[in-house]
C-alpha cells in the first residue's frame, strides 16, 4: 500500500467522509473505529486504531475501554466520546488535535478490524 501524506486536501477528505457518515454518532467507540480505520485504508492514509481511556480532566471521569483512530500528525478521530459525556459542551468530536480537556491514553488496537462484509452494513 502506498500511504499518501496528510497535506491539507487528504484532511478534508477525512473531514468530508467524517461529515457524510451519520451513522458513526450511533456505533460504539470499537465499531466506529473500525468503520474509519477501514475508509482510511482504503483511500491509504496513514493511521493507527487505539484503544484505552480517555479522562474528562474537570471531573476526573473516564471512559474506559474507548477507541479511537490516531493520524500521524498528532491528530485523534474520535465521533463517539458524546455519547459517554452528553451533557458536556467542550467535548471534541471528529478530527481534532488533543487538547488539555480531554486526556487520551492507550495502545495500537491488536485485534482484527470488523470484517469487510460487517463494515458495509454499517456504512
Amino acid at each position: 500500500m502506498n500511504d499518501r501524506g496528510l497535506d491539507s486536501d487528504v484532511l478534508d477528505d477525512i473531514d468530508l467522509f467524517l461529515d457524510g457518515v451519520s451513522e458513526l454518532n450511533n456505533l460504539e467507540c470499537n465499531a466506529a473505529a473500525d468503520l474509519i480505520s477501514y475508509q482510511l485504508e482504503r483511500e491509504s492514509i496513514p493511521h493507527q486504531r487505539v484503544c484505552g481511556s480517555t479522562q474528562r480532566v474537570s471531573t476526573g471521569e473516564v471512559i474506559f475501554p474507548h477507541c479511537w483512530i490516531e493520524l500521524p500528525n498528532g491528530e485523534i478521530i474520535d465521533t463517539t466520546l458524546r455519547l459517554y459525556f452528553p451533557f458536556a459542551e467542550d467535548v471534541p468530536n471528529g478530527r481534532f488535535r488533543p487538547g488539555a480537556n480531554y486526556q487520551y491514553k492507550g495502545t495500537v488496537n491488536p485485534t482484527p478490524r470488523l470484517n469487510e462484509r460487517l463494515i458495509n452494513q454499517l456504512s
